[in-house]
């Protein structure tokens, strides 16, 4: 599975140092005098803070996944949000997360929307999750299906995490919307809490070795339309795009092995990647009651370099789509489907992978619901093909993530 790195993941205590000094940030302008127009709050009762826990059962006869055959903590997130007096609001999102090898502590998210800007535009900066195609700016438990489809975990590697800048800008009609962004990242980082160590290389060690070019960046943009087909259908379509010329790859190398032995290194090669994808979706609500449709659908293309069996530097291309369809009998009930497949590139000969899963969910609140489900993975040719059966339970104490997206309103 590709996993996109620029940099090797932070370590704990500048992950704790940089969600730190968000939330103070959002403390202090929180505490800061507004001026006689306002009333004054402490900086307690401006900060939202708030807890989700998803706690998950996966069952397969699969051998290759530590997840499986257990009830598992996947997340324990801490999300703190506040204002930054007159010009926009800051958050961070802390995550204890066990991807099936042991829990590790994940800083998610930590950055500062400015907001008070002219011509409607926006600016985020800090460690965030990309406005690349429709959902990588969903979390994993805020996601319809209890796991990412193949396709994103392929080519994104689950969540793509971006340590940079993006700029946004939208405009409306009466019946219309459209907007864009852009980005410049200089980290870049693929976050999936079905892996172990969250997808991430979080023992390499190799932040303070790993020397950075004026190639070492990463470039992204996107642009959205959203439309009414009617006074109860809203759809949306949007085209993304992803550029790391020289993105950062480390390579564990035991020749003889035995790990931990004296002729143990590790490779940095820098890669090309180039992402280009478009999206749908739709949301309908019924006209005689309380039954509504939602429905998704993404095509990813990727042209990028990648280390062979042999570890030599080769390029090729590959193509993936999926699609989702979720039905709400109510507020509280709802049953769906996803199907994903996309190619594997990096072999002699073509092969590819897919993963289908039904899903029923309970919904107890907004933020706490019960979810059954059942899958089928084919990881791709000369891989072990298993079928999953689960449950998951996700609740949140105190103030929601800020900040989620919604098909709705942004």
């Amino acid at each position: 599975m590709t996993r996109l790195r620029l940099a090797t993941s932070l370590p704990l205590h500048r992950m704790l140092l940089t969600a730190g000094c968000v939330v103070f940030s959002s403390m202090a302008a929180a505490a800061q005098e507004s001026g006689p127009a306002r009333e004054e709050k402490p900086w307690y009762e401006a900060l939202e803070l708030g807890l989700t826990m998803d706690l998950i059962s996966e069952w397969s006869s699969a051998d290759q996944f530590d997840r499986f055959n257990q009830v598992r903590l996947r997340s324990l997130q801490f999300q703190a949000a506040g204002q930054l007096q007159d010009v926009g609001w800051a958050y961070a999102v802390m995550d204890f997360s066990d991807g099936g090898g042991g829990s590790d502590w994940v800083l998610r998210e930590g950055a500062a929307w400015i907001t008070d800007l002219t011509e409607g535009f926006q600016f985020r900066a800090g460690k965030y999750y990309a406005d690349l195609g429709a959902w990588n700016r969903v979390y994993a438990h805020e996601f319809p299906a209890p796991n990412y489809d193949s396709v994103r975990r392929s080519f994104l590697g689950g969540n793509l995490a971006l340590t940079g800048v993006e700029v946004h800008n939208a405009f409306e009609t009466e019946s219309s919307r459209a907007r864009w962004s852009v980005g410049l990242a200089g980290d870049a980082e693929g976050q999936d809490v079905d892996l172990k160590g969250n997808g991430l290389d979080q023992d390499s060690g190799l932040t303070s070795s790993g020397r950075r070019g004026l190639q070492n960046w990463a470039a992204h943009g996107r642009f959205e339309y959203s439309g009414e087909w009617d006074e109860r259908t809203i759809w949306t379509v949007g085209t993304s795009a992803f550029l790391a010329p020289d993105r950062v790859q480390f390579t564990r190398i035991d020749p003889d092995g035995i790990p931990g032995s004296l002729d143990d290194r590790t490779r940095r090669d820098e890669l090309r990647q180039f992402l280009a994808g478009v999206d749908f979706q739709y949301r309908t609500q019924s006209a005689y009651g309380e039954a509504w449709e939602h429905f998704s659908l993404e095509f990813w293309y990727e042209d990028a370099e990648y280390l062979d069996r042999n570890r030599r530097v080769d390029s090729d291309r590959k193509l993936g789509s999926w699609l989702m369809y979720e039905y709400g009998f109510n507020e509280s009930w709802s049953v769906g489907g996803l199907l994903s497949w996309n190619e594997r590139p990096a072999l002699a000969f073509d092969d590819a992978e897919a993963y289908r899963s039904l899903f029923a969910t309970f919904r107890i609140a907004p933020d706490h619901f019960l979810r059954a489900f059942f899958s089928h993975s084919n990881p791709g040719l000369g891989m072990q093909k298993y079928y999953a059966g689960g449950l998951q339970w996700v609740w949140t104490l105190g103030a929601a993530r800020r900040g989620r997206q919604s098909l709705w309103q942004e």
